[in-house]
């Protein structure tokens, strides 16, 4: 399940995610490769956020949403789904794959 942030964003404002990865043994690892995506509660793809790459991969990322990856129902209250891919190696094995979701909530913008 989801794990949902506590911090708002607003709608069309900037909000920062940070992703810190970590293997079985909760040592900070660097992974392979990560992607992230972006949707709604339908699960339609946000903003053309889907399966995008992370340039240069590291234990830890910043994913920044703004503008038009922050859309709400006009005035309602939303949230959206953040879901990152990573692949890694460990002692377990090579190329393991590691799937994080989080929903964020969004303020709508009053009209």
């Amino acid at each position: 399940m989801p794990t949902t942030l506590t911090t708002w964003a607003t709608e069309d404002s900037t909000y920062l995610v940070i992703a810190s990865f970590t293997d079985e043994s909760e040592s900070a690892v660097v992974p392979n490769s990560i992607t992230w995506s972006l949707a709604d509660k339908d699960g339609t793809t946000i903003n053309a956020r889907s399966a995008v790459a992370v340039a240069v991969p590291a234990a830890s990322i910043n994913i920044l949403l703004s503008g038009d990856d922050l859309e709400a129902a006009g005035s309602e209250a939303t949230s959206l789904l953040l879901t990152v891919n990573a692949v890694y190696d460990s002692d377990l094995g090579e190329d393991l794959p590691l799937i994080a979701q989080c929903w964020i909530p969004i303020h709508g913008l009053i009209p």
